[in-house]
């Protein structure tokens, strides 16, 4: 099992490669580029083809 930490440095960096990609996303919000929106950092994981998101409950 692999496992990711998606942060708010990844989410960045996820923005601006897919506006390198095309120019015309700068300035959109993340769901209008087709990205989930950003809620905090979270692990992601793949289990047996099921995608696992862990994040930190109040």
């Amino acid at each position: 099992m692999k496992a990711e930490v998606f942060d708010e440095v990844s989410a960045r960096m996820e923005e601006e490669e897919l506006i390198r990609k095309d120019p015309r996303l700068k300035g959109k919000s993340r769901n209008e580029m087709g990205l989930s929106d950003f809620n905090g950092t979270v692990i992601k994981s793949v289990l047996a083809g099921l995608e696992i998101t862990i994040s930190r409950a109040h």
